[in-house]
């Protein structure tokens, strides 16, 4: 068994982050944790301004920050995988660069852990979105805070489509090969889902832990829909379908068709926002063309039957719905 150097390895995937280390960091060290108690990873992705200068400041203040810088661009996915190869914790927290932690959350989730005899492969929390206008928190209070072995939690609680509300056992993390796809805009809901699929001690708290900022340099910003982001997410939709076609489990086989499904279906209302009609047509093509059946549900169906006549209708729409979707958002 591979010894570790620190309870926790807090893994921060950046690019052009400068203007978030300094208050990031700060907000960890204020955690209220012990500073052998954990590291702060920082992978830097490549980032063309002086984002690796600022860490290197941060790194000549405090010894339990290190560096990782790649060669080449391996976008978010990349990074924290190199973050997990080289974490000396017992667990590994992820973070966004542009994100906080809420105070003294990491103290709280380091008892529950260490309460759960450290054998817990992934211990799931709370956490907060936060907008321009408003605040909401994602508190997952239905689910149940028993122990469970991952594919029984998957079956009775809400499973978290992102990395960041969860901690995870790293030797178990390395032991099952658990990464993320590379070189991809859009990465985590499929990695969450083999995670807690491959897991065998899961366990919720209700610990407000994560606040996560929606702004412009969220992939996940619903006003930057570009063909590049709307391919990844469809490819992510895709590699879960993958996950449903291996499982031998119908309860969760269930669970995970009206999953992918629901994901096909909310990424096709985006395609409203590209401008081409040839970029619309490529992607109905490419991920729904010849690929469900009725039993899919009607308006898929359509899609996957008559992708040409579909795009047609949509593009002449276009303008019209995604003015509408524009004044919904302001």
């Amino acid at each position: 068994m591979e010894k570790y150097q620190y309870f926790f390895s807090i893994v921060i995937p950046v690019y052009k982050g400068s203007e978030f280390i300094e208050k990031l960091v700060l907000n960890i060290l204020s955690q209220g944790l012990n500073a052998q108690n954990f590291e702060i990873i920082f992978v830097d992705d490549v980032s063309p301004d002086n984002t690796v200068l600022v860490i290197k400041n941060a790194i000549y203040k405090e010894v339990n920050i290190r560096l990782i810088e790649h060669r080449i661009n391996k976008r978010q996915g990349g990074g924290r995988n190199s973050g997990i190869k080289e974490a000396s914790g017992k667990y590994i927290i992820f973070i966004d660069q542009d994100d906080i932690f809420e105070n003294g959350a990491l103290l709280q989730v380091q008892t529950e852990l260490q309460q759960n005899m450290e054998q817990l492969d992934v211990l799931m929390y709370d956490f907060e979105i936060k907008e321009k206008r408003e605040s909401r928190a994602m508190l997952y209070i239905q689910n149940h805070q028993e122990t469970v072995v991952g594919k029984e939690f998957f079956k009775v609680n809400a499973i978290p489509s992102v990395p960041w509300c969860c901690a995870y056992k790293t030797e178990f993390l390395k032991r099952e090969n658990l990464y993320f796809e590379e070189n991809v805009l859009i990465e985590d809901a499929d990695w969450v889902i083999s995670v807690m699929l491959a897991a065998k001690r899961v366990k919720y708290s209700p610990i407000l832990v994560y606040h996560y900022a929606i702004n412009n340099f969220s992939t996940t910003n619903l006003n930057s829909d570009d063909i590049l982001k709307l391919n990844d997410y469809l490819a992510m939709s895709r590699r879960i379908r993958k996950i449903h076609d291996k499982c031998k489990d119908r309860n969760i086989t269930s669970i995970l068709r009206g999953h992918y499904l629901y994901r096909y279906r909310t990424y096709s209302y985006r395609l409203i926002h590209l401008h081409s009609f040839k970029e619309k047509l490529m992607l109905v093509s490419k991920f729904f063309k010849k690929q469900f059946t009725l039993k899919d549900g009607a308006y898929l169906f359509f899609m996957s039957s008559f992708p040409v006549f579909y795009t047609c209708v949509l593009h002449i729409c276009s303008p019209l719905l995604s003015a509408y979707v524009r004044k919904r958002n302001s």
